[in-house]
């Protein structure tokens, strides 16, 4: 059973301080579920956090869910961090955030909804604003449906930091 989880499998290591402290394997056989395996215990952190080690302050972060979404953003020019399911983000994971202005581009179903609510009343807890671009697929999809996918969804993560600090006002 301990070799199910890395057999036929792409590992993908959260990295913080250059250190890996979680895994997450995704299945590339066709047929096998589940096409996901995550190492047990809490997920210790974002996907992708050590990105934004070196980012500087005001710089844009999106909010996305799972590996696939941030590295689909980060190919196309965007910083992202990943949540390990819609309703991952953890209280403690806002600090290093609060540098920046996040948008959360969350999967367009109720539990991506559900986070998005929640997670923007996290935010104000903590004073600041969350922007939300609602898609019409999650990140990944919309990449590979849309060719001008990249101007649109920054257009989108524009009008939704417009449309946070209007709120805010």
């Amino acid at each position: 059973e301990h070799l199910t989880f890395y057999r036929h499998r792409l590992l993908y290591p959260f990295l913080v301080e250059g250190r890996a402290v979680y895994l997450q394997a995704r299945t590339t056989a066709a047929g096998v579920e589940p096409r996901w395996h995550n190492m047990r215990g809490p997920v210790p952190s974002l996907y992708n956090l050590d990105a934004l080690l070196n980012l500087p302050s005001g710089s844009v972060v999106h909010l996305v869910e799972g590996f696939t979404d941030t590295l689909t953003l980060a190919a196309h020019g965007f910083h992202a961090v990943g949540l390990v399911g819609a309703g991952g983000l953890k209280d403690e994971w806002l600090a290093p955030l609060g540098r920046f202005r996040v948008v959360a581009a969350l999967d367009p179903d109720a539990a991506g909804r559900r986070a998005a609510a929640r997670y923007r009343e996290m935010f104000a807890r903590r004073g600041s604003g969350l922007a939300v671009i609602n898609l019409p697929a999650d990140v990944n999809d919309f990449f590979r449906q849309h060719p001008a996918a990249a101007l649109e969804f920054e257009l989108m993560t524009e009008t939704a930091l417009e449309e946070t600090m209007n709120d805010e006002l």
